[in-house]
């Protein structure tokens, strides 16, 4: 009986075991599937955010295009040697250098995004049908309508057709300027004061994009025209519009204000001795000649507004449109109509600049101001910045002389005020200063080539190579005209430009030790005289040359008591007619 009852325990014991072992399995399992299930549910979570990055990077890329094929539009247009360029609203025109017209960059979305510059060359871009084809052309000033159905408004995104009814200004007439025809652009309807059906199209090219980056547009059948073609391989993946504005177009909300003309007086007329006696006080930038703050706001929020100061309304819309302004008070000569005591200044504004349009809606004190900047935002901006270069794409030289020691001091010269040296910080393109530097009033050779260590000189012959140049859009140069041998009247238009310069601002009474005037202390013997520069050629030795009376040399005028003329007058006392007195 003893081997039977060990058999049936061995039995059980292997029973016991093969349970424990599908158990073990069936956990083992069950943690592979749980692990294997949490991969696929990580992999997925990853698939789609990848996805969603690369959807992202897309998207930032085809927002990013418009603004890459702008750019590379712009540098194409102005990186051209001897080319003269001129923006404007859309495109960029060239001049090439015999004064022939050159190319139209265009700024905007169009089948063919260059141009012969000539007066039809727009017109292949649109016709009378481009309405028809909405996959062809996009309406980029296609209008919104916001508010309740009883109370709509239209918002356009780039020019409101009713800026030419006068909304949101002093006066019932459109901004200055502006017009258009609604006979020679289809699909626009005239603007009036009222109601929702103003249309102002403002239609571009679709540009296609295909998956590989090739652009490329559609005709009116349907089909893509690009480098490539579209396939299942290589398919549209989206479309972009743009077009392009010009804020150095714009009047800048940040620096102009309402420009009164002032001169100095030279004769003797009702206005000429208006600005005698009305002068413009220090910090009156509005009436300062070439002050962005001449600029007058009145041609957009004023249209039409003959503006005379003499009139209490007109004074108060002039005082009105200074307290938009951030940084230009109001004040002084009051437009020209109050004479202020010697040494007033006017306390200047010390609000913050706007940083956008609709700002202009607003007072600083946050109440509304009276403007409604919407149909005007095509007008207006805060920020007009424009390359400050001349003709030949080179940098100006200011027309403001600064005395040598500010240029060579880094920090505040006794030589010159705060003024003196945000104009040199300005003027320096490169490391290099472009304007006059001053030190010796009475020494016209040591002026010229010792008071910038040479700089004066160097600043010379390089407007003497420019003036060698024919000019683009002309085709001839200054050198053509009044010479081009040294001493000739070119040179001597030169100098004499110099000598306007460095006789600007002789008495500065801002300096902080009023004995280190240019010229000397006031009062004092020599004070606001200036002897005449005397250039010689390049490269000679001045000081053994310049008094050698058989060269001849530029001159400058200076500023010197000197003898303009002479003349004899013959007065008759009495005359003997008949034998009478």
């Amino acid at each position: 009986m003893r081997p039977r009852a060990a058999k049936r325990s061995t039995l059980a014991n292997w029973a016991n075991q093969e349970g424990a072992a599908i158990i073990t399995i069936l956990v083992l399992f069950s943690l592979m599937a749980v692990l294997v299930s949490a991969i696929l549910i990580i992999s997925r979570d990853e698939r789609r955010s990848a996805g969603r990055v690369s959807e992202s990077t897309r998207s930032r890329i085809l927002t990013d295009l418009p603004a890459s094929l702008v750019i590379a539009q712009i540098r194409a247009a102005t990186e051209i040697e001897d080319t003269v360029w001129a923006s404007q609203p859309g495109a960029i025109r060239t001049l090439e250098n015999n004064g022939d017209p050159g190319q139209i960059y265009k700024l905007y979305s169009a089948a063919r995004m260059l141009a012969e510059d000539r007066i039809d060359a727009l017109d292949e871009d649109l016709d009378e049908t481009w309405i028809d084809h909405p996959d062809v052309f996009a309406d980029l000033n296609a209008p919104v309508a916001r508010g309740k159905s009883n109370d709509l408004s239209l918002h356009f995104p780039i020019l409101d057709p009713r800026a030419t009814t006068g909304i949101g200004s002093f006066s019932d007439e459109g901004v200055e300027g502006f017009s258009y025809d609604t006979s020679v652009i289809p699909g626009a309807v005239e603007a009036v004061s009222s109601g929702l059906t103003a249309r102002l199209p403002m239609p571009v090219a679709w540009l296609y994009v295909l998956e590989d980056g090739t652009l490329g547009t559609l005709d009116k059948s349907g089909f893509f025209n690009g480098p490539n073609e579209a396939s299942t391989s290589n398919p549209i993946v989206a479309r972009i519009a743009f077009w392009t504005d010009d804020e150095s177009c714009k009047v800048n909300i940040n620096t102009a204000v309402e420009g009164s003309f002032w001169d100095t007086p030279r004769f003797n007329t009702v206005q000429e001795r208006a600005f005698g006696k009305f002068q413009p006080v220090f910090g009156e930038y509005s009436r300062y000649p070439g002050h962005p703050a001449t600029t007058s706001l009145s041609a957009v929020l004023a249209p039409g507004s003959t503006l005379d100061p003499s009139r209490a309304y007109d004074m108060d819309v002039i005082q009105e449109l200074h307290n938009t302004s951030p940084r230009i008070a109001f004040g002084g000569s009051m437009f020209g109509t109050v004479s202020q005591s010697n040494g007033y200044t006017m306390p200047p504004a010390r609000e913050a600049l706007f940083a956008t349009v609709d700002e202009l809606a607003f007072n600083p004190d946050r109440s509304l101001s009276g403007f409604d900047p919407n149909p005007l935002r095509f007008f207006l901006t805060t920020s007009s910045r424009a390359p400050e270069v001349n003709l030949f794409n080179q940098p100006r030289m200011a027309m403001w002389p600064i005395h040598a020691d500010v240029a060579r001091s880094s920090g505040q010269s006794a030589f010159g005020t705060p003024n003196d040296e945000l104009i040199a910080f300005c003027a320096t393109a490169g490391g290099y200063p472009y304007f006059y530097q001053r030190a010796f009033a009475n020494d016209p050779i040591r002026e010229f080539f010792e008071s910038a260590d040479g700089r004066n000189a160097t600043l010379f012959n390089w407007l003497r190579r420019l003036t060698a140049k024919p000019h683009p859009g002309y085709g001839d140069s200054f050198a053509d005209k009044y010479g081009s041998d040294f001493a000739s009247d070119r040179d001597q238009i030169l100098a004499q430009v110099f000598d306007y310069i460095r006789c600007t601002n002789l008495f500065d009474p801002h300096l902080a030790d009023p004995s280190k005037q240019y010229t000397g202390p006031q009062g004092q013997e020599g004070h606001g005289q200036v002897t005449g520069l005397m250039l010689v050629p390049p490269n000679v030795n001045y000081s053994q040359t310049w008094q050698d009376s058989s060269l001849e040399y530029p001159k400058g005028i200076g500023r010197m008591l000197t003898i303009s003329e002479a003349a004899l007058v013959f007065m008759c006392n009495a005359e003997v007619k008949d034998g009478q007195i």
